[in-house]
């Protein structure tokens, strides 16, 4: 993700929403309400993915760093953390906590 660090993280968090929102309207099918889009968070999908309230805690403070450095919108308002640069370490590791998580969500 060097070249363009804040997209590669942004894409990777927008994936994780997607495939949490794929998996939580699995289960809300049967009671025919739609899923919710929640972007940075896995917390409504949690129960249906099998994750440890143990580890949750984790996901979620990770998710909300990404989220932040995405430049995404939070609650509406543009995060300070979405400007300037990203240190590509981290952005190495958002994308790659990004995927592990997409795989534990998919199985």
């Amino acid at each position: 993700p060097e070249p363009e660090s804040r997209g590669a993280i942004r894409e990777a968090v927008l994936a994780v929403t997607a495939v949490a929102r794929e998996g939580t309207a699995r289960e809300v099918r049967k009671g025919e309400e739609e899923a919710p889009l929640v972007v940075g968070s896995v917390a409504h999908a949690a129960a249906t993915a099998g994750i440890p309230a143990q580890l949750l805690g984790g996901i979620e403070a990770i998710l909300r760093r990404a989220h932040a450095l995405s430049g995404l919108p939070i609650d509406g308002v543009e995060s300070p953390a979405g400007e300037g640069p990203v240190d590509s370490r981290e952005a190495h590791f958002q994308v790659f906590f990004a995927s592990s998580l997409i795989v534990y969500l998919k199985r």
